[in-house]
């Protein structure tokens, strides 16, 4: 009887014409896109990473970023009220980033180089370095603070026009729109000795 009753059912449903077939794929495809729209669950996607000394940092398309490894000065503690990050550059022992509106926080370090300056504004690019930390403003001017033992904070005087920025563990370079580089701070092995070949000093 069983048999029958399902013999029958198949037999229902073959027979119900191309109009009822429409209507169950229909409904169909409505049930699998109301699926989709409301299991839309991506997950941020990483965007730039960037290595310190014994920790790693990560910045996803939301902004927000996520560091993990050592903590011991608290480098891989990203703070909690860190929004809307465009860039991120981590030191041996510091972290810093900035956001969408030219600001810059930094966490971590023992020399002050997570001290970001007040008077800081309309940063374009950061770069943290061994102990120290330099920012590159929207005018093309640079300003450095922490470790300066070596004068690897001091930036010179006469450097203008600056579009880009590296600071290394005891030495920092600087490019101007002219193409020219100039670097100090450290120097035991020529590394702020910038060739004449290249334009700068």
């Amino acid at each position: 009887m069983h048999r029958l009753s399902l013999f029958a059912l198949v037999t229902a449903v073959a027979c119900s014409g191309p109009a009822a077939q429409d209507t169950f794929a229909s409904s169909d495809t409505s049930e699998a896109e109301d699926t989709s729209e409301s299991g839309d669950t991506s997950e941020p996607e990483v965007v730039a990473i960037d290595v310190g000394g014994y920790h790693t940092c990560a910045l996803d398309d939301d902004g927000d970023v996520t560091c993990w490894g050592l903590d011991n000065y608290d480098q891989s503690s990203v703070p909690g009220s860190l929004a809307d990050v465009v860039a991120i550059d981590a030191g041996w022992f510091h972290t810093c980033a900035l956001d969408d509106g030219g600001d810059v926080t930094c966490w971590g370090g023992v020399e002050g180089q997570d001290s970001v300056p007040g008077t800081l504004t309309d940063v374009i690019a950061i770069s943290a370095g061994g102990l120290h930390t330099c920012a590159l403003d929207a005018d093309g001017g640079v300003t450095c603070w922490g470790y300066n033992e070596d004068g690897q904070s001091s930036v010179p005087g006469t450097l203008t026009d600056v579009i880009a920025i590296d600071a290394g563990g005891y030495h920092t370079c600087a490019l101007d729109e002219g193409g020219d580089v100039t670097c100090w701070g450290y120097n035991a092995s020529g590394q702020s000795s910038v060739p004449g070949s290249l334009g700068g000093g």
